[in-house]
């Protein structure tokens, strides 16, 4: 995720709509390389039916530039409930004007207005540009450590 300017663009968050995943899908697909079509429409469906998840759009001139997915859960070894800010993704185009910062506060007010007080995220190690922008946001380091294997 390229930094972004200070100078705030035009900006519309909303919840998500149907007609509003296949931007998502687009988005995503552009800046991962990877088409998730069934995944977002189920994460849409998700939102639908769980007031624990949120999907929020960023909008600029109707249309969607942005979005950040992120739910409340509380099942890591003793985790009390917190907001999970799971993705976050602008444009390549749209990358200014503080959308991602946005779209991450909007998230942040969701997370709050359902008494949620800490919130996570989980980056790779070698994401620098991401981890800063976390931190930006006030983000820092927390009391868990991930770890993985491999089954083979």
């Amino acid at each position: 995720m390229a930094k972004e300017s200070n100078t705030a663009i035009e900006l519309t968050i909303s919840p998500a709509s149907l007609e509003d995943v296949e931007a998502i899908v687009q988005i995503d697909a552009e800046v991962t390389g990877e088409k998730k079509t069934d995944f977002w429409y189920g994460r849409y469906v998700q939102q639908k039916e769980d007031s624990s998840v949120t999907l929020l759009v960023g909008r600029n001139q109707g249309q969607v530039i942005g979005f950040v997915l992120g739910s409340i859960k509380a099942w890591e070894f003793g985790s009390y409930p917190c907001g999970w800010v799971e993705a976050i993704t602008v444009s390549p185009h749209h990358r200014k004007g503080l959308v991602a910062s946005r779209l991450f506060d909007a998230a942040v007010a969701n997370f709050h207005n359902s008494g949620i007080t800490t919130i996570r995220t989980m980056v790779h190690i070698d994401a620098h540009e991401l981890i800063s922008f976390f931190r930006m946001q006030g983000m820092m380091a927390g009391p868990y450590i991930e770890l993985e294997m491999q089954t083979d």
